[in-house]
């Protein structure tokens, strides 16, 4: 690795400055955001979308201060409880998502 050569006048310098200054001052200190700590998710899976429905899905995640793939996930688990699908029984079709031919 080269090795880089100070002039002297940015030695100066840089002594004059941390002669006046100290790596304990305001600026230097981190400052502290949010944490958001959640459970890591087992799986994924792909859906494909239509742009239209991207785009409402994407202006729904800015409305609610969350990503698109929080939304939609939020979206999808409602559908699921509203279903009352509980994994014992057969699920039944949900009143609301229009029958579509595979």
């Amino acid at each position: 690795m080269p090795t880089r050569h100070y002039l002297e006048s940015e030695i100066e310098e840089a002594a004059e400055y941390w002669d006046t200054h100290s790596v304990t001052d305001e600026n230097s200190e981190p400052v502290p955001g949010p944490a958001f700590i959640e459970k890591p998710l087992g799986s994924s899976f792909v859906v494909r979308l239509d742009c239209p429905d991207v785009v409402k899905l994407r202006s729904l995640a800015k409305a609610n201060g969350i990503g698109q793939t929080a939304m939609a996930r939020k979206l999808l688990r409602r559908a699921i409880s509203q279903a009352h699908y509980d994994g014992k029984d057969s699920p039944k079709p949900s009143p609301y998502l229009r029958q579509t031919s595979t």
